[in-house]
């Protein structure tokens, strides 16, 4: 009888596998750094055959961790960063290198999406709204400056489906992924002629890879060749999987009223589950429920600032680790906590990558003066990405969305200074679940349903998902932030009239 399940999480950092047994627990973990470069200062792009490599060296360190007969791995799991965009040719080889969701090379093509009108289209076809990091500007942008890359594409792919097609042969995609990344008719739960008309790319809909009815559908299994790669067993199944948004909510079981799943991870991501689509909103996609709907606001604004500070600003404090035996962010929790809310004056707007407050927001510190120490700067930026997330929260309120408790995922989940802050800064209780990798468990759990581990999504989260810890907001902080937050807004309002110059 099978005993596991493998949960595959590929994002624009790390490549991770990690293997649950059936009541959640994670047997084993592991994880390759991905690079990504900026050949331009806004783009963002990763050698796609490294992703796959790192990905198939993970799977093969799980199973040799854990020590497990591959045979009982009951199903596999994917999931990865929404958007960006992975392009394959008729022999299966990659076009290009991976394009990530923060890239905003095609800034000036949504522009002209909305100066021409096909803006408002694009937008009442998808339910969402369009930014550059999305794979239909990317596509019009490739066909634009790079025609011969752009002749040779068989195949568009979502990242997680680039590994699963490493692994099956099959190219293949499913509802979520694809409501998710604008190239999906949402009502008609299809796709679209007309959208890729609008797009300005109508010869690529027939390039766009099958579409499966759920994310815990069955639509594949472990070739020979990849099994001998990783170490799986061959005929392994394989199911369609969701994005990562949609798996850190299954994972972290955030599906009741009222619930938001908060992400603090290289993206901004706050969510809710709903029954219908909730108008002007970042994004609406289909859930791996059946007839519920995942109501996002998001930008690419949260922790990937505080792994650009450690890595620019943060020498002291990695030395210090060093020392001290302890990580980095241990000491960089340290010196936040060493301030209380409100104990500094210093802004940081945390739009490193795309932020939604404008098309061309950029970040920067505020209001430094000599007597400023690090910690200053580590807690505005901590206060700074909790903003951006509370600006999000807060546009799912005005949009009708009712949330009174959050489950907190990602980088942010970690450090209980951190997960605090969120409970203050929303002024709402903040749980945080007991997995590790939140986002590897809920594909792992998907897989479970579709290979009939679980009989349905109610059964694997009354199963495996735990609660860590509970966070309660303070009053106190909560009025300190209230202040500091509007500081926070005004700023991006005067910084708005730069950036649009």
């Amino acid at each position: 009888m099978a005993k596991y399940l493998l949960g595959i999480d590929d994002g624009l950092t790390n490549s991770k596998a990690a293997l649950f047994d059936l009541a959640g627990r994670e047997v084993a973990v592991a994880a390759r750094r991905y690079e990504v470069v900026n050949p331009e200062p806004t783009w963002v792009e990763g050698d796609a055959e490294r992703l796959w490599q790192n990905t198939a060296d993970c799977i093969q360190e799980v199973i040799a961790k854990s020590g497990v007969n591959p045979g009982d791995i009951a199903a596999i799991g994917f999931t990865g960063h929404g958007n960006g965009l992975y392009l394959v040719d008729e022999k299966g080889d990659l076009v290009r290198p991976g394009i990530g969701s923060q890239d905003a090379r095609a800034v000036d093509i949504i522009e002209d999406y909305k100066k021409s009108g096909r803006y408002s289209e694009i937008s009442a076809i998808t339910l969402g709204q369009p930014y550059p990091g999305q794979p239909g500007p990317l596509l019009r942008w490739i066909k634009e400056n790079e025609p011969v890359a752009y002749g040779r594409i068989a195949g568009v792919l979502m990242c997680k489906d680039l590994i699963r097609f490493k692994l099956t042969g099959e190219l293949v995609s499913d509802l979520n992924d694809m409501s998710g990344n604008g190239l999906l008719d949402f009502r008609a739960r299809t796709y679209s002629p007309r959208l890729m008309e609008l797009y300005g790319v109508p010869e690529m809909y027939d390039k766009l890879p099958r579409l499966a009815a759920a994310s815990h559908d069955i639509v594949g299994q472990v070739l020979p060749a990849a099994a001998k790669r990783t170490g799986l067993a061959p005929g392994t199944p394989c199911s369609a999987g969701m994005m990562d948004v949609a798996a850190c909510a299954v994972g972290s079981g955030a599906i009741d009223p009222g619930v938001a799943a908060v992400v603090a991870g290289t993206w901004s991501i706050n969510e809710v589950v709903t029954d219908e689509p909730v108008p002007n909103v970042i994004m609406n996609m289909h859930f791996a429920l059946p007839g519920k709907v995942l109501v996002l606001e998001g930008s690419a604004t949260s922790a990937i600032n505080l792994e650009w500070f450690t890595n620019q600003l943060g020498g002291t404090a990695v030395l210090e680790a060093q020392k001290r035996g302890v990580s980095k962010f241990d000491i960089i929790n340290e010196a936040v906590a060493s301030l209380p809310p409100g104990g500094t004056d210093v802004i940081y707007h945390p739009f490193l990558g795309s932020p939604n407050v404008h098309p061309r927001g950029r970040a920067g510190f505020f209001n430094l003066a000599q007597g400023h120490t690090f910690a200053d700067l580590a807690r505005a930026v901590y206060e700074g990405i909790t903003f951006i997330h509370k600006w999000h929260v807060d546009r799912l309120r005005a949009a009708g969305c009712e949330i009174n408790k959050v489950r907190l995922s990602g980088g942010g989940a970690k450090s209980d200074v951190w997960s605090q802050m969120f409970a203050d800064v929303l002024e709402v209780p903040v749980e945080v679940v007991a997995a590790s990798e939140i986002g590897a468990l809920g594909a792992a759990l998907a897989a479970g349903v579709g290979a009939g581990i679980f009989p349905d999504y109610a059964a694997a989260f009354a199963e495996a998902v735990k609660i860590r810890a509970t966070f309660q907001p303070n009053p106190a902080a909560s009025s300190a932030y209230r202040r500091r937050y509007e500081e926070w807004l005004s700023l991006i309002d005067l910084m708005k009239q730069h950036w649009e110059k």
